[in-house]
């Protein structure tokens, strides 16, 4: 199972990103004269939250932690 998550998971890893330029510039030569807006997968940030929840339980019914 392990490998099966570590697969999902570094595959969820990448991300879009977005380039727009900062208007009214002269010289769009300079790399701060443009935004950069990074679109992250919801699916990876829905798996993750499954996940924890998942653990949480598992922890809970094995009693993995004294609480």
């Amino acid at each position: 199972m392990y490998l099966k998550v570590r697969y999902y998971l570094i595959k969820f890893k990448k991300a879009n990103i977005i380039i727009l330029k900062k208007l009214k510039k002269e010289d769009y030569l300079e790399l701060k004269l443009y935004y950069l807006i990074t679109l992250l997968s919801t699916l990876k940030k829905a798996l993750k939250v499954v996940i924890i929840k998942k653990l949480g339980n598992l922890i809970k019914e094995y009693k993995l932690l004294p609480l």
